[in-house]
């Protein structure tokens, strides 16, 4: 088995969740995080997919010059999961800095409810 297919299966159970992660982030609603995510496992997706492809052309062709063009042009193309992965990284660290303020909130205002709640108990107590 060629090294381009082991590495397709390696990195197939990645793709898997990180496409489930933006389909299902996609109901929460399209805002940067998620459209950064979405480029990013896109170029993450292509790049094995590539890599596989030189390799069957590589495998098809007769050798020579063309299957060197054809190899060096799409280990070149293939590059790009690299520049996937770091689209996806920096989707979810905005998406986590997002969550984090929104945890944030939730938090501060079931502070405020508990006070008025508190200060309507003791108001209530004193007529």
């Amino acid at each position: 088995m060629n090294g381009s297919f082991i590495w397709l299966l390696v990195s197939l159970p990645a793709m898997i969740l990180q496409w489930t992660g933006v389909v299902v982030l996609a109901r929460a609603g399209r805002r940067a995080d998620w459209w950064c995510m979405l480029a990013g496992v896109i170029l993450s997706t292509a790049s094995p997919l590539l890599f596989a492809a030189s390799a069957l052309g590589i495998g098809l062709g007769s050798g020579g010059a063309a299957s060197r063009a054809i190899l060096g042009f799409f280990s070149l193309v293939s590059l790009i999961g690299m520049a996937g992965s770091l689209l996806f990284m920096t989707g979810f660290c905005l998406h986590a800095f997002r969550a984090v303020r929104l945890m944030e909130r939730s938090a501060e205002l079931e502070a405020i409810a508990s006070a008025q709640a508190e200060e309507m108990n003791r108001m209530g107590g004193r007529g």
